[in-house]
């Protein structure tokens, strides 16, 4: 007998233990399939096999599992992910396999918990269960998980113990769930055939939500901009820590004559000249300061102390005939700082480009620097504007296909806004800002990997928050409505949805 088949003999070993649970999966640029997850393993990492670039790392924990059943459950993911397939199965997506992997979590840690009927063991083997049992689970889920889709998911993850019988040494289940009396549930859908169940956003929040994302795109954005440059500028110049003396006090003298010759006042911090603001505005730490109070309190006697520390630059955006802001805070956790208007702005782009776009989440989050193209008329006039991205669903190649959607004008500006509110060298648009939370200047400046949708979500839910806040602060009429009591949950789904449903309600609409 060979060495192999005498290590795949011995207890504790499976045959599969060397096994790249990968090899059949195309993976991203620079993975290597050699270093990548193998069937041993207590945790498999799916990022290598993640090719969009919003996608989160997915891993299976299978110590996670109980221990009776981690072994089936290693063997029908391994068979999801690069496996031999049982005939006329397909090959589910990565992140389908590990979302199935979470359901058969869900089931098997309630079958190996609960307490059994008289005379049987806890925790059984797949091949000891019967009807009863899954009827018994069916009964768990219908009381601990109120969505009948994801019921419906649970349900469907544990049939591949069945389907995929035929590659299961370990364990198996020995009949089909499917003939289990109540095992299904009534499809309260449409009964005219399978319709999309994504909500569309009521029209009652649509219409002001678009409304405020277009005055973010049209009226908002050149002052954001003008601050995010001012943020960059004092980040690109910090180098008075290494500059003479000589140097630093120049500059500040220079910076501080600047506020008393336009009689504003210097930036403050809990009641204090912000010393770490006036550094960075002569490009430095502001331990470059610590020998100049006398001078920037001198100046503070001139011009006063503003209530907080805003970016000098002129505010030029109107609401109602007013600018619609004081001054763009520096603190990014303020409802007026800049890293929450940028998030903010981005989050309107988004809505925009979705909109009028009609792309899906994964389309938009591949939009690249230079994706779009106006055509023109031998005049010069407009015709169209057009983008370019990848597209995912239902094409042969796992990469994506660059396709052309042709949008409207604001969605054609909102592109624009993004080019510029990342750097030069950023390609995704994207794709975190480096005064974002979770955002640094190396995710920034590569441009490699965009917003999960989960944080995309967040941004537009934030953007509703926001939005009602400024109403609130300046007595505005026209806030985001609830529904049905409760405020509005987004998701980047209900965009195409909420299209779809314009677009059929025209005449000649399909």
């Amino acid at each position: 007998m060979s060495q192999t088949n005498n290590a795949a003999s011995a207890p504790g070993i499976h045959p599969l233990d060397t096994a790249l649970v990968l090899k059949q999966r195309p993976l991203r640029p620079g993975a290597v399939l050699e270093h990548t997850s193998r069937f041993g393993d207590d945790q498999w990492h799916l990022r290598p096999a993640l090719l969009q670039q919003h996608q989160r790392a997915l891993v299976l924990n299978f110590n996670s599992i109980p221990h009776r059943y981690r072994m089936v459950v290693k063997e029908v993911c391994y068979t999801m992910l690069s496996g031999d397939l049982p005939d006329g199965e397909p090959r589910p997506e990565v992140a389908t396999v590990r979302a199935h992997f979470t359901s058969l979590k869900l089931m098997l840690t309630w079958l190996d918990s609960r307490t059994p009927p008289p005379g049987r063991p806890s925790g059984p083997r797949l091949a000891d269960l019967i009807g009863a049992d899954l009827q018994d689970f069916q009964r768990h889920l219908l009381a601990t998980v109120p969505s009948s889709a994801r019921r419906q998911g649970i349900r469907s993850a544990v049939r591949y113990f069945w389907r995929y019988r035929a590659c299961l040494t370990s364990d198996q289940l020995s009949f089909d769930p499917l003939h289990v009396q109540d095992w299904t549930e009534p499809d309260r859908r449409s009964s005219g055939g399978r319709e999309n169940t994504t909500d569309r956003i009521p029209e009652a929040v649509h219409g002001p939500l678009l409304a405020w994302s277009l005055r973010f795109i049209n009226d908002f954005a050149p002052d954001i901009l003008r601050a995010d440059n001012e943020w960059r500028r004092c980040r690109d110049h910090h180098d008075t820590t290494r500059a003479g003396r000589n140097v630093v006090k120049h500059r500040l003298d220079d910076l501080l004559a600047d506020y008393i010759r336009n009689q504003r006042p210097l930036p403050s911090w809990n009641g204090q000249p912000n010393m770490a603001h006036l550094a960075d505005e002569i490009g430095g730490h502001h331990s470059a300061l610590l020998n100049y109070h006398a001078e920037i309190a001198a100046a503070a006697a001139i011009v006063g102390l503003a209530p907080d520390t805003c970016y000098r630059i002129g505010i030029t955006g109107l609401l109602d005939d007013k600018p619609w802001i004081h001054g763009i805070s520096v603190h990014p956790g303020d409802n007026n700082g800049l890293g929450k208007l940028t998030r903010m702005l981005m989050a309107a782009c988004y809505g925009t480009i979705a909109f009028l776009s009609g792309m899906r989440d994964s389309e938009i989050k591949h939009l690249r620097r230079g994706c779009l193209t106006v055509e023109r008329d031998d005049q010069g006039r407009v015709l169209r504007w057009k983008a370019t991205s990848l597209a995912f669903k239902g094409e042969h190649e796992a990469q994506g296909v660059e396709a052309t959607w042709v949008i409207g004008q604001p969605a054609a500006r909102a592109i624009q806004i993004l080019e510029r509110l990342h750097p030069p060298d950023t390609m995704l648009l994207f794709s975190a800002l480096s005064h974002h939370p979770g955002g640094n200047s190396s995710t920034a400046a590569a441009g490699t990997r965009a917003l999960s949708t989960v944080t995309t979500n967040r941004y537009l839910n934030g953007l509703i928050g926001w939005i009602n806040d400024y109403c609130d602060t300046h007595g505005r009429s026209d806030r985001i409505p609830m529904v049905n009591g409760q405020p509005w949950r987004l998701t980047s789904r209900q965009y195409r949805r909420t299209l779809a449903w314009y677009v059929a309600r025209r005449p000649g609409g399909v």
